[in-house]
């Protein structure tokens, strides 16, 4: 629980309560926590949101597991939002909200140019998509500099490519100053960048199906969990249900494709070929499929998902 890894933080470290008060200013700069919002915290009297206790458990580097915060969303409702994504292409998709057992293999690298060059990746896309590589310039200008980690994902049923998922980890300062170079805009105030900072940029991610889908839900939130100082996740999206359920876990537009009248990802009343958005990792963390991927993903959806021996 929250309150118990506060204080058992509090007294290993020798501080007391208005020294880890200060501590938590120091972070984020709100001066509303004081020696009685901590009491109140180590006796369960009050308690955070759950964005707001990952927050505070990152950044004092303190180790915990997403079951160990409660999640006041049910995953089913998380997984019936996702199946219209899937119903889309019956001919890639076991469909394991179907009670069927998928089988996956999957390579693993760290060498994002080749990715980003692949031809049968881009054929992949152009038919999960039916829309060419609107998002390549912005991708490419960000593939140019250099990156704490790269991880490429490709997924395989049997020889066939069914998803990918490709993200690097750089400092935010860098990553704001690369939008603010390419769309002519100030991008700060979106980020709230920390000197020391990192962002996580997915480059690119598709799943045929829900078990991959989860998959990468996984090892994305994984890195993240055991990274502290990842603040921010930049993506994009093609797909609507995509895009709704990152909003719903507080996701910010900051850019958008050109307009078209179906398919594509919906803002308003109009549609659009793709948009860019970022949303802060507390709150990813804090996301429903996070926590389900923790408590019910490997029993229910991905036994047979694994690295291939090739």
């Amino acid at each position: 629980m929250f309150s118990l890894l506060i204080k058992k933080f509090r007294d290993s470290h020798n501080l007391s309560q208005e020294d880890l008060a200060q501590i938590l200013i120091s972070f984020n700069g709100r001066d509303s926590i004081d020696v009685t919002t901590i009491s109140r915290w180590e006796r369960g009297v009050n308690t955070p949101s759950v964005a707001n206790q990952l927050y505070t458990l990152r950044k004092l580097g303190i180790d915990f597991t997403l079951s160990t915060i409660a999640s006041n969303y049910p995953p089913h409702r998380l997984i019936n939002l996702l199946k219209p994504r899937f119903s889309r292409f019956s001919a890639f998709s076991d469909k394991p909200y179907r009670k069927l057992d998928p089988s996956f293999t999957y390579t693993e690298s760290n060498n994002l140019e080749n990715f980003l060059m692949d031809d049968e990746l881009v054929k992949f896309s152009e038919t999960m998509f039916s829309i060419e590589g609107e998002a390549e310039a912005f991708w490419h200008s960000l593939s140019k500099t250099t990156f704490d980690d790269v991880r490429v994902f490709r997924f395989y049923k049997g020889s066939n490519l069914a998803g990918h998922l490709a993200y690097a980890i750089m400092n935010t300062l860098d990553i704001i100053t690369l939008l603010e170079e390419l769309y002519k805009t100030e991008f700060s105030s979106d980020f709230m960048p920390e000197v020391d900072g990192k962002t996580l940029i997915c480059f690119s991610g598709y799943a045929s199906d829900l078990a991959i889908y989860m998959f990468f839900t996984k090892v994305v939130v994984r890195q993240l969990a055991n990274n502290h100082r990842i603040d921010w996740l930049i993506s994009h999206s093609f797909i609507n249900e995509d895009w709704q359920i990152h909003k719903k876990l507080g996701a910010k537009l900051i850019y958008r494709g050109d307009s078209i009248e179906n398919g594509g990802v919906k803002v308003g009343k109009e549609r659009f070929k793709f948009v860019v958005f970022n949303s802060s990792v507390p709150t990813l963390l804090a996301s429903p499929l996070g926590v389900l991927c923790e408590q019910d993903l490997e029993k229910k959806y991905c036994e047979k998902i694994e690295l291939s021996q090739e």
